[in-house]
Order: C-alpha cells, then sequence, then structure tokens
C-alpha cells in the first residue's frame, strides 16, 4: 500500500509530523518479541527483548537518517546506522588486523564492550 503513495506526498506527510512534534502512534508502538540468550533459558534475565517498530516507522527513520548522513559530518570509522553493510566491514577490519598481526608476531590487544545496560 505505501509503494502506491507518491514520493512527494509522503515527504509532506512526514515534514508535517516532524513539524508539529506530534508523531503517529505508529511511532510509539511495537511488537516485542523475547529471545532466548542461551539454549536453556530460564529466568527472565537470559532473554533479550526485541522490538521490531511499524513499517511507516521504519521507513520514517530511514528517511530521517538518509536526510542526517548527507547533513551531519560522521567519521569514516562510524559504520551504525549508515547507509550499507557495516557489520561486513568491521569483521574484515578486525580480520585483516588479527590475520597481520599473527603473520609478523606481533601482540594485539582488541576490545569487546557489552552494551546490554546502556538503554536502561
Amino acid at each position: 500500500m505505501l509503494q502506491k503513495v507518491p514520493c512527494g506526498d509522503f515527504a509532506v506527510h512526514m515534514n508535517l509530523w516532524l513539524l508539529c512534534e506530534c508523531p503517529l502512534s505508529a511511532f510509539r508502538e511495537g511488537i516485542t518479541t523475547l529471545v532466548s540468550k542461551s539454549f536453556d533459558s530460564k529466568q527472565p534475565g537470559e532473554y533479550r527483548p526485541f522490538t521490531v517498530a511499524s513499517i511507516v516507522a521504519c521507513l520514517f527513520h530511514r528517511v530521517l537518517a538518509m536526510r542526517l548522513e548527507d547533513d551531519v559530518p560522521l567519521s569514516p570509522r562510524q559504520s551504525a546506522f549508515r547507509r550499507g553493510d557495516g557489520l561486513v566491514d568491521n569483521v574484515c577490519i578486525l580480520t585483516a588486523a588479527l590475520q597481520d598481526r599473527t603473520r609478523n608476531h606481533r601482540p594485539i590487544i582488541v576490545t569487546f564492550i557489552d552494551v546490554a545496560k546502556a538503554f536502561d
């Protein structure tokens, strides 16, 4: 149904939503599913909630991200929330660094940060 809406009309609606500062209820609602962190999870803390927003909200957020990416300078190393597959790029960079250090018998320090409680 959204594919039939002319892009210009949809852009006008999105701009109005931003100007009015009154987002649709579709932006505040989503479907949350609890996904087990391990095979035999039993406690509530052993589940990770994943929330999927509505198609309208996802489309709106994608348009906002594209607009911001064009106007807000980001570091070239910033890969989250950008076009393209940042995960693949990061995995390739890490793999290359590990292979180089191993091949040259040099130490390497890698830090992985778990931000599980960052958004509580």
